[in-house]
């Protein structure tokens, strides 16, 4: 069963320039997936906010608009692990989430990045490191994540509409296309290559299913990012629920 949208997330941040700032839980990150963003009530409008109101229900869901770590989390990372907190219980799901990846995944990290994590419909994790537009590296389910002008990513075939979906659905032979500026190339679960100066590795294609699985690829940039780092992480992004560990409020 596909989980509905507050138990995803898209939160965005840009890394701290300070290593000590990274593990001091002090780097706020933003949902970007556009829930609706009514703010918490103030004391004074609190008796109002749980009081049902109609035209706040008409235009607010908790299972629509909520996010599972709330919309602006902290961030911080405590031994290969990134931690998401939840700034209060207004909008979240839970208190806190926290992700293993590869070590060297993190010591690639600089002042000024962009970090994204994004948690789909599937419980899959994909997360990607841009450098002022650049892709650095992009692990899990990368076709959730951006990444950057220069390179893309999809996965295949493609669902005719002239065919029934019955005949089609699920597809058994899935494969993912990577492209780099004007060089495109078809890669299969298990496969690597190098196209420009990115290295891939595909972990696994993505799986159909109720609600199935995404991809899970690391992509790295040359001598901006160890590959055997981002090839851990993808490999510990596809576990069962990414290895993501929860905890949930008192």
């Amino acid at each position: 069963m596909v989980m509905p949208p507050c138990g995803t997330f898209h939160y965005a941040g840009v890394v701290p320039d300070m290593k000590a700032a990274l593990e001091s839980g002090q780097w706020v990150l933003e949902e970007r997936s556009g829930p609706v963003t009514q703010m918490e009530p103030t004391p004074a409008q609190t008796w109002k906010f749980w009081k049902r109101d109609s035209r706040r229900d008409s235009r607010f869901d908790e299972l629509r608009d909520n996010r599972l770590v709330g919309l602006e989390p902290t961030l911080r990372i405590s031994e290969g692990h990134l931690v998401l907190e939840a700034a209060t219980q207004y909008r979240a799901q839970i208190r806190s989430a926290s992700l293993e990846v590869g070590r060297g995944f993190i010591e690639t990290l600089e002042g000024g990045d962009v970090l994204t994590v994004v948690r789909t419909a599937s419980a899959d994790i994909g997360i990607s490191l841009l450098r002022r537009g650049v892709l650095i590296a992009a692990v899990g389910a990368v076709t959730e994540t951006p990444l950057g002008d220069d390179v893309g990513v999809r996965g295949g075939p493609a669902m005719d509409p002239a065919i029934a979906v019955s005949e089609q659905w699920p597809r058994s032979d899935t494969w993912v296309e990577v492209s780099v500026s004007d060089q495109t190339l078809r890669l299969r679960g298990g496969e690597a290559t190098t196209i420009s100066k990115y290295r891939v590795s595909v972990v696994r294609c993505f799986k159909d299913g109720i609600p199935g699985t995404c991809e899970s690829l690391a992509v790295s940039l040359e001598g901006l990012c160890a590959h055997a780092a981002a090839v851990r992480s993808a490999e510990l992004l596809a576990r069962p629920n990414a290895g993501l560990m929860m905890t949930d409020w008192p």
